[in-house]
């Protein structure tokens, strides 16, 4: 994870935003791949739960 960014949008709700980075061996090299991440938090019952995620 790369660039993390979080936004509060109330004392109830969080957006997070960033880079995500994923690494694997092809033909025994090294590749990394990238892709954004944003995903939004609630607290609901005393507890945070993930309530949406989008991947681009």
């Amino acid at each position: 994870m790369v660039r993390p960014h979080l936004r509060w949008l109330s004392d109830e709700s969080v957006v997070v935003s960033y880079t995500r980075l994923t690494q694997k061996l092809v033909n025994g090299d090294p590749i990394t791949a990238r892709c954004c991440e944003t995903r939004i938090w609630q607290k609901l019952s005393g507890s945070w739960k993930q309530v949406h995620v989008h991947r681009s």
